[in-house]
């Protein structure tokens, strides 16, 4: 194999601090999803809790808007990863953040208006199923992504 001239070296070493800038934002953009799902799922389980312990409605609708707000500022951390590394489903997958949103907030009017003690654990039933039916579908695929880092040809080569 020829050596490399002097341009097709400057040449790769751009190449290669691109690629290593891309896989840094793919870190960054995965450690930030990882972190927010973890606390996702530590709000939706406050709900469960709160619920099978017999907490009262003020401490159960805390948990609800909890996990609501938590979800908000997840989704706006999780759009910016999508669009940092050009996420080809982002668009879809903002729409899917959207309903997510707005049957989070249906619910909790049911919670305030409609729903009784006995219609709780339903309740939680559907928020561990809202968490994790998203999961699988939407960001399961995404962390896949973001987990991979871009082959690179070595130097060498």
């Amino acid at each position: 194999m020829a050596p490399r001239r002097s341009g097709e070296a400057a040449s790769g070493a751009a190449h290669d601090e691109v690629a290593a800038a891309e896989d840094e934002r793919r870190a960054a953009a995965l450690a930030l999803v990882a972190q927010d799902h973890r606390r996702l799922a530590s709000r939706c389980a406050a709900i469960v809790s709160a619920i099978e312990g017999g907490g009262d409605a003020l401490t159960v609708r805390e948990c609800i808007v909890g996990l609501i707000e938590a979800a908000r500022e997840h989704f706006v951390g999780e759009e910016w990863a999508m669009r940092t590394v050009g996420w080809p489903e982002y668009p879809a997958h903002k729409a899917e953040h959207a309903r997510l949103l707005r049957d989070a907030c249906d619910m909790l009017k049911n919670f305030d208006v409609a729903f009784t003690t006995a219609d709780w654990p339903a309740l939680a039933t559907y928020f561990r199923h809202w968490l994790a039916s998203h999961h699988s579908r939407c960001d399961d695929p995404l962390l896949a992504s973001l987990s991979e880092c871009k082959e690179r040809p070595s130097a060498a080569a």
